[in-house]
């Protein structure tokens, strides 16, 4: 019955809030993309991955930011550790900062966050161009179609 349950939700969704919240104020950033953002996504799997690969870069570097306290400059010193720290392209960086950015849009929209966005404004720090890339010859592109002809699609 719906009535038995009600009460061990309310107590289960009390303890999650709290594991949620720091003293009494918003989330820990990490906290809230790892509880709340990833659960509730609702897009192609290929998108999320890419999501958990720009969080790689961050997830570390959140220390006790909050949603609340999270300000332009403090993203801004993330983005340039990331790209210090970790040698990242100009397009990774560009990804990190956008997957910020919706985690921001996200919480705005659940009513979990009402301040401005603190990532939109922000200026990419200076990173590495790409890479230059290979192009196959014909001869190894008909390798790699023989070497797989047989494999299931």
């Amino acid at each position: 019955k719906s009535d038995d349950i009600a009460p061990v939700f309310a107590q289960f969704m009390v303890s999650y809030n709290q594991a949620l919240m720091i003293e009494g104020r918003s989330p820990h950033f990490s906290a809230y993309i790892d509880q709340v953002y990833f659960p509730n996504l609702r897009l192609a799997k290929s998108t999320v991955a890419g999501y958990k690969d720009c969080l790689k870069h961050v997830k570390d570097r959140l220390g006790d930011l909050t949603l609340d306290s999270t300000r332009p400059a403090d993203i801004r010193a993330l983005l340039e550790l990331v790209v210090d720290e970790d040698d990242v392209s100009k397009t990774t960086i560009g990804h990190v900062k956008h997957f910020l950015s919706g985690v921001f849009t996200f919480a705005r929209n659940r009513g979990d966050f009402d301040g401005a966005n603190p990532v939109q404004g922000i200026k990419l720090p200076k990173a590495r161009g790409k890479e230059e890339t290979y192009a196959y010859s014909i001869e190894e592109e008909l390798e790699m179609l023989d070497a797989v002809k047989d494999s299931p699609r």
